[in-house]
């Protein structure tokens, strides 16, 4: 029987993301990650190097999602307002590829422009969601109120509490992440789960992972 794994926000806590890879390796035939890479951590810059090296390990059998940091990210490099980039974390980001001109007059400009190439074509890469007969997985997970849509704006970019209300929306387990756990842990039932566990966020987050069919769970530490 075919082993999905299912990854949680990472959220530059590259340390973590590279336990979960090697893990990842040794035992499962297919990795759907569910975005939200970047910013807040300290390594968004190693994060996205390891998601790069991830594909060409996997292949067809790795799925990466987009977050809304993500989102948020590529508006402002494509020359849209910086406010949602920075109220979501991304100073860290910058940090992080600017570790020794950070100071400097315009770190915001020089981020922009010297972005690498590769991590930019990662980015717009990313998948929407992730679907099969019996299961959906995206970053903020599906509109209670309108269950079968999968536009940006639902499934990545959406807030949706009522997905914790224990109502089921589909005939299919819904997997996101999004939605911070304050427990520090994967959220789980039978019909739905949300694996932001703190990763990155928090600094006892774990990074998480579901495993199916089994529907068990591992956590990853790493450093903030």
């Amino acid at each position: 029987m075919q082993r999905l794994g299912v990854l949680g926000d990472v959220h530059g806590d590259a340390c973590a993301l590279e336990r979960a890879l090697a893990s990842a390796a040794g035992d499962l035939d297919e990795l759907v990650l569910v975005g939200d890479y970047i910013d807040r951590g300290s390594d968004s810059h190693g994060v996205l190097n390891l998601l790069i090296e991830a594909q060409r390990v996997w292949g067809r059998r790795l799925t990466l999602l987009k977050g809304n940091h993500e989102e948020s990210l590529l508006e402002f490099l494509r020359g849209g307002s910086v406010d949602q980039f920075l109220q979501g974390g991304g100073l860290a980001t910058v940090a992080s590829y600017l570790p020794n001109d950070f100071d400097g007059p315009n770190p915001m400009e020089e981020f922009r422009s010297s972005f690498p190439f590769e991590h930019l074509a990662l980015l717009e890469s990313l998948e929407v969601y992730y679907e099969t007969e019996d299961l959906v997985i995206s970053h903020a997970g599906i509109d209670p109120a309108d269950p079968l849509s999968r536009t940006s704006q639902s499934v990545v970019l959406g807030s949706h509490p009522k997905l914790f209300s224990g109502l089921r929306f589909l005939d299919k387990l819904v997997v996101c992440g999004h939605y911070v756990q304050e427990s520090g842990s994967v959220y789980s039932t039978k019909h739905f789960v949300c694996l932001d566990s703190g990763c990155g966020t928090d600094e006892n987050g774990t990074l998480s992972m579901l495993i199916l069919p089994d529907h068990s769970i591992r956590a990853f530490r790493g450093g903030r």
